[in-house]
Order: structure tokens, then sequence, then C-alpha cells
């Protein structure tokens, strides 16, 4: 639900800070609820599917973890190893990560985050932007969803992290 979502941004602001993350956590946050409807949509947790709340597809995991095609992720790796921490165990080796963690909500955030990173684009600061950079690097040609879809599902809503 909404707590769950806003601890994982919570935690993905957190580990990347950097100048935009704002607008990063607002699309975080309008992702969720566009594709799985802040995890409380049936199909979410479906069987064989392990894209989590932010629905990170098992192609989108593994380019997460694609540091020779994008060595910026190896900076973002580091961060996540020192600020990723869980029950007091050490950090996070996103390495090690196996797509079926998705499942728990800050890893799917995570993914969906390192995801963005990949995009060379800056994510636009508003919802119809935001729903053309979504359609075109998240959801693509090949989701079910749309740019008027995104804008429904985030119009009225009220966005605080």
């Amino acid at each position: 639900g909404e707590l769950a979502v806003n601890e994982a941004i919570a935690l993905v602001a957190h580990i990347f800070i950097n100048n935009q993350n704002p607008i990063i956590s607002l699309f975080l946050k309008r992702i969720a609820r566009v594709e799985s409807d802040l995890g409380r949509h049936p199909s979410t947790f479906r069987t064989g599917y392990f894209g989590g709340i932010w629905q990170v597809d098992r192609i989108g995991f593994e380019e997460t973890k694609n540091v020779r095609s994008h060595p910026n992720l190896a900076t973002l790796h580091k961060k996540i190893k020192e600020k990723f921490t869980r029950g007091g165990l050490p950090g996070v080796d996103w390495s090690k990560t196996t797509w079926e963690n998705c499942t728990i909500p800050a890893y799917s955030c995570v993914a969906a985050r390192l995801y963005l990173a990949t995009i060379p684009e800056q994510i636009p600061d508003t919802l119809e932007g935001q729903a053309r950079y979504w359609k075109r690097y998240y959801n693509t040609a090949a989701g079910a969803g749309t740019e008027q879809h995104f804008i429904n599902a985030n119009r009225d809503c009220k966005d605080e992290l």
C-alpha cells in the first residue's frame, strides 16, 4: 500500500541523494500508482512475475546490473552497498540480487530507480511530460499502458511523500 511505497521511495532518496531527487521521488510514486495501484492491484504479485510494486520486468531488472553498457551504475551500486542495509545487516550487493527480490517493495523501488538511471534523458517535472517519458522508456511500446492512463491515474492525487 501507500505506506510501503512511501518508505521505499524514502530509502531510494536516502541512497541516491542528488539534485533531481524531488522529481525522481514524485515520478517513482506516480509509476507505482499507474503500474500497480501502489501494490494493491490483484495482479501485482502474480505467479511467475517478480517485478513488484514498480512492475520492473526481468529485462529491465537485468539492465540495472549492466555496468558495461551503463558505467554510471557502478557508482550507484556502490551507494547501494553503503546505504541499503536491512535489519542491521551489511549493505546490499546489487550484483548479487535477483529479479525475485523485487517482490520486496524496497528492492522493486531501487530497481526502478536504477533502471531510470540507464536512461540519458532527464525526467520531466510535469505530469504530462512524465506520462510521455513513462510510456517511451518505462512502459514502452510493448506495454498496455497509455500516456492518458498515466495522467488519469495520477491527475487527482495528492503526491505527498
